[in-house]
């Protein structure tokens, strides 16, 4: 059985998915 995922994990894959769909470019002015 997988771990279930935590909180950072989850995170990070949105994150992976904002800069894969070039939605980024709006979040990095939340910086």
């Amino acid at each position: 059985m997988e771990r279930p995922q935590t909180v950072a994990e989850q995170v990070a894959n949105v994150l992976r998915e904002a800069i894969a769909s070039g939605s980024l470019k709006a979040g990095t002015t939340l910086r």
